[in-house]
Order: C-alpha cells, then sequence, then structure tokens
C-alpha cells in the first residue's frame, strides 16, 4: 500500500484477488478495465465526489425537480383522496334528508289518513289558541294562600292563648266581607301584567281560651295580634271587625245579666287582613 502527496490510498491487487471479488471469469477481465470501474461505481457510493461544481450542477438540479415533483405528486394524492371522501360524506347526506324527506312524507300521509276519522271540533282553532292563552294567563297570575297562611301563623306564633278558628281567604279585586268598620285597601302599587288590581285578602277568626271575663286583657291580646300582622312587609292594610267585647258607641246596649253569666266563657275576634298587590 502507497499513499502519495495528494491524499490518495491506492492499493495493489492481484490478478487472481480481483476475479474472485469481482466474480468476473478471465476473458470478462480481459474486455475493458473500463467496466470494471463502472461496476464499482454502480455498487458502492463513492467516498467523495472529485468532479467540480460546474460539472454536477445539473445532476443537482435533476435532484431537486425530481423533488418537486414526488411532493407535487404526493399532495395531489392527498388531494384526490380528500376529495373522494368528501364527495362519499356528500351522497350519504344526500341519502340520508332523502329518506328522512320520504319518512316525513309517509308520516304526515297517515296523520292525514287518521285525522280524517277524527269528530269534528267543537270550535275553530282561534278559539283553541285563545283558550290555551287565557289558560297560560289564569296560571301566571294564580296565587297559592300559603303565603296568607305563613304570615298569620307567625303573628299567632307568640300568642298561644289565641285558638284559630277559621281563615277565609280570597284572590281578587273584592274587599272582603267585613261589614261596618271594614278595612279598607291601601293604594294598589304596581302589579304584573294580567293581575291589576288583584290581591290576596282574609278573614282571621278565633276566640281567647281560657277566658274567665277579663274583655281588657282580651282586647289587648287581640290588638297585639293585629299589630303584629300590620308590621309585616307584606300587608298593605288591618282591621279588627270584631272583639269579644264590642265597643262600638253606635250600637245599642241590650241583654241582661244571666246570657253574660252563660257567655263569659267565650271570647272570639275576627281580624280582615288585605296583601299587597303582587304577592
Amino acid at each position: 500500500i502507497t499513499v502519495d502527496a495528494h491524499g490518495l490510498q491506492c492499493m495493489c491487487v492481484d490478478r487472481a484477488t480481483l476475479m474472485q471479488k469481482l466474480q468476473l471469469a478471465e476473458p470478462q477481465l480481459d474486455l475493458a478495465v473500463e467496466s470494471i470501474y463502472l461496476r464499482l461505481m454502480a455498487e458502492t457510493l463513492p467516498v467523495a465526489n472529485l468532479a467540480p461544481a460546474t460539472i454536477t450542477a445539473g445532476h443537482r438540479l435533476l435532484q431537486r425537480k425530481q423533488s418537486i415533483y414526488a411532493a407535487a405528486a404526493a399532495m395531489g394524492t392527498a388531494g384526490l383522496l380528500w376529495t373522494g371522501y368528501n364527495l362519499w360524506n356528500l351522497q350519504d347526506a344526500t341519502q340520508e334528508t332523502a329518506d328522512a324527506a320520504r319518512r316525513t312524507a309517509t308520516v304526515q300521509q297517515q296523520y292525514k289518513e287518521i285525522t280524517q276519522t277524527f269528530p269534528a271540533a267543537p270550535t275553530t282553532s282561534d278559539n283553541l289558541i285563545k283558550a290555551v292563552d287565557i289558560y297560560q294567563k289564569v296560571v301566571k297570575s294564580a296565587r297559592s294562600p300559603k303565603p296568607f297562611m305563613a304570615l298569620v301563623s307567625r303573628a299567632l306564633e307568640a300568642s298561644p292563648e289565641i285558638f284559630l278558628q277559621d281563615i277565609s281567604w280570597h284572590y281578587s279585586m273584592d274587599r272582603p266581607e267585613t261589614g261596618a268598620g271594614a278595612a279598607r285597601p291601601a293604594a294598589a302599587p304596581a302589579t304584573t301584567p294580567g293581575t291589576q288590581g288583584l290581591r290576596q285578602s282574609g278573614i282571621v277568626s278565633g276566640e281567647i281560651r281560657p277566658f274567665q271575663g277579663d274583655y281588657r286583657t282580651a282586647i289587648e291580646s287581640v290588638n297585639r295580634v293585629a299589630e303584629r300582622l300590620s308590621r309585616d312587609p307584606a300587608v298593605a292594610d288591618v282591621k279588627v271587625i270584631k272583639l269579644p267585647l264590642n265597643v262600638n258607641s253606635e250600637l245599642a246596649l241590650s241583654g241582661n245579666t244571666r246570657d253574660a253569666a252563660e257567655q263569659s266563657g267565650i271570647a272570639d275576634f275576627k281580624i280582615a287582613v288585605i296583601l299587597k298587590g303582587g304577592i
């Protein structure tokens, strides 16, 4: 092995070794020496290319063109695949739309056939729509007596001597029937549409137990309940319309001591309560 000054490494190989490595017959070896170099270049990539850049520029340009062509072909293939996928989805959606249209037409035809056997409607569709609208307004304007009963319960809770007998509850524009000295409602606040002027009201009836004839204490107890009711934020007005002892100066006095003795154990009362509008 010899190495010259240009960094080239040379190896001397005899004829027999060359034929063995290349697997060539002796006549083929003598055919042309250039064929040996061409075969070696075809089998293995040379370590270095000693050709100048001006010679290999065309080859590099060819490689770049081939890379661009390959990328374009890949992109074209991907575009074709995506287009095919979209076409398949479009066809599937079109088929589903057609199936849905057929089912809808079938159901409509069945409904038409069934409705032909129905009896005639008692009224027009406009009247039915109006009835539904009125029903919805009634539902929106409906009220429960629970708030009224809850505030009465809170007022009576601190007076264990008072026994509740009856509660009459109303939700209307009319005041409760209270007779002389009836409760007069305050000015109605703004209410929701459809409930203008409507309010909850009622009369609370009860008695004092046990009652030993002490009317002053009984009247004070009833007045305390009425005061608690009037302090509730939901109450518009409260009026005691009946006391255990009627103190109205306009009434004539009548009766006898025997009747008073028999009724000394009863001290009943009535209180009219009107709630604010919109409650």
